[in-house]
């Protein structure tokens, strides 16, 4: 894959083999792993949707993981403001170059838990003022194209997400944008799997939705993991058949040993024997 393209986590990614799926998106060299924040799944609400933390943990303890982690995006309306920081920015902005991206949220994707109305250029302000962003290391962009969004990226120099929709406009937002120093976040734009051939400038990002349902990209992840596990299985049994092989050659070896030397001893034994014989007939002369 380009080193531009990234992927979105589906909400059940980590219910079943994600193991083998985070060896599958690391041998194929995807830039950036992204999280969404949301509390009921996008596609079924009955299927299972990923806690963040845990997610970015699971995430972190892979000995596969050769991408970089974000979120896309996260809602500053869905929790208190201490416990917005306290609990997931000041521990996610201790990851190496994490991608944080802010939301205001809607009411599609989240449960009943309250609703507040932080402002968002404030929240940017202290991120900005508290942290370091580049666009080469740790990120910060918006999720959405807003005027009022458009605006604070303007501002802030930050990078701006667009889901789906015309590649055109983002493109077109991008070159109207006035050009300020430093920049502090990459321009992206959310694709389906089957629009992975999109057309986009060098330095934006791709980032591949991928679908708990049976796209083409799930499919391909699940003969992967399958033929991972079969080829592990093949040398278990393998290993093990050596095993028993070398049990049986050293038994084999045992038995050998000692019917070598039950034959010396016959052999002594005989030559003995025939001294004896020899010696009696000697006497008896």
């Amino acid at each position: 894959m380009n080193k531009n393209i990234s992927v979105l986590l589906p909400g059940s990614f980590f219910e079943k083999d994600y193991q083998y799926k985070i060896s599958y998106l690391s041998k194929n060299q995807v830039d950036c792993v992204y999280l969404f924040d949301h509390s009921v799944n996008p596609v079924d609400e009955n299927r299972a949707v990923y806690d963040i933390k845990k997610a970015l943990s699971l995430l972190q303890e892979s000995h596969e993981n050769n991408f970089k982690l974000g979120l896309c995006v996260l809602n500053i309306n869905s929790r208190k403001k201490d416990l917005f920081f306290s609990n997931f920015i000041n521990p996610i902005m201790e990851i190496q170059d994490f991608r944080l991206g802010l939301g205001t949220g809607d009411n599609k994707y989240t449960d009943t838990t309250p609703k507040y109305a932080y402002d968002l250029d404030s929240i940017i302000f202290e991120l900005i003022s508290e942290y370091t962003f580049s666009l080469d290391g740790r990120n910060l962009f918006l999720g959405g194209t807003s005027q009022k969004k458009i605006e604070l990226v303007s501002k802030y120099s930050i990078g701006i997400n667009q889901w789906l929709g015309n590649s055109q406009d983002l493109i077109n937002l991008s070159e109207d944008l006035p050009k300020k120093e430093p920049i502090f976040g990459k321009f992206s734009q959310c694709i389906k799997p089957s629009d992975v051939g999109t057309s986009l400038p060098d330095s934006f990002e791709k980032i591949i939705v991928l679908k708990d349902t049976n796209t083409k990209a799930k499919k391909k992840l699940e003969i992967e993991s399958k033929k991972i596990k079969k080829e592990a299985i093949k040398e278990a049994v393998i290993f093990e058949n050596k095993c028993k092989q070398n049990v049986t050659n050293q038994y084999k070896k045992e038995q050998l040993a000692t019917i070598k030397k039950k034959a010396m001893l016959d052999l002594k034994l005989n030559s003995v024997n025939k001294l004896l014989n020899e010696l009696k007939t000697s006497l008896s002369d």
